[in-house]
């Protein structure tokens, strides 16, 4: 799946999403930084993948914060912590599967490294529920 093909997919995907009440914008969709390090020098990639009914950001706030940006960039000080955003759409009526969404994944990532030019930097995935199936089932 090349970079365009991504890109429209998501935007499709988003304009069904916004067709019906209280449901994500194109913005909660897709890959996106939680943190990045200063002089953009990273040396490993940790991507989380929310679950059923989750959000991008919200999945991986606690009372006060978000963990992965507070205290795991702090830990990690050279990983780029991105976050991945979909809507699932089970019971919904709108055709996804989880290999769909995988390929989505895949399409973003891919954009993001060609972006910086980064093919070969370890990932770590951190995935939660549907959100582990999602990563499952890239190849």
């Amino acid at each position: 799946m090349d970079a365009n093909s991504t890109l429209l997919g998501l935007a499709v995907y988003a304009s069904l999403r916004t067709k019906q009440a209280n449901v994500p914008t194109f913005n909660d969709i897709g890959l996106q930084a939680i943190h990045e390090p200063k002089g953009q020098h990273f040396d490993i990639d940790i991507i989380f993948v929310h679950g059923l009914q989750g959000h991008l950001f919200n999945t991986w706030k606690g009372l006060n914060c978000s963990w992965p940006g507070e205290f795991l960039a702090e830990d990690v000080p050279t990983a780029r912590l991105l976050t991945f955003g979909y809507q699932d759409l089970i019971g919904e009526g709108i055709p996804v599967s989880i290999k769909a969404l995988g390929q989505l994944l895949l399409g973003a990532i891919a954009l993001k490294r060609r972006q910086d030019e980064s093919s070969s930097r370890p990932i770590i995935f951190v995935a939660h529920s549907l959100g582990g199936l999602i990563v499952k089932s890239v190849r």
